[in-house]
């Protein structure tokens, strides 16, 4: 079984990988982040706090590009 740092790592890729692909429009709401930076194409368009810290709005601008 991994270790919890290396399932955290691995699941922290996976989502920069699905939002890396997103498509334009797309929104995302963290809380205490998500534990990796927000992929190219995301702005930052809303913060808040809430509660121990703050809650962020992102939203893709730029279109994914097609292969």
């Amino acid at each position: 079984m991994a270790s919890p740092p290396a399932l955290f790592n691995f699941y922290v890729d996976a989502v920069c990988r699905r939002l890396s692909i997103a498509t334009q429009g797309t929104r995302v709401v963290t809380y205490h982040g998500f534990g990796g930076h927000m992929p190219r194409g995301f702005r930052l368009a809303s913060r808040e706090k809430a509660g121990s810290d703050e809650l962020e709005l992102w939203i893709k601008d730029v279109p994914t590009p097609t292969i």
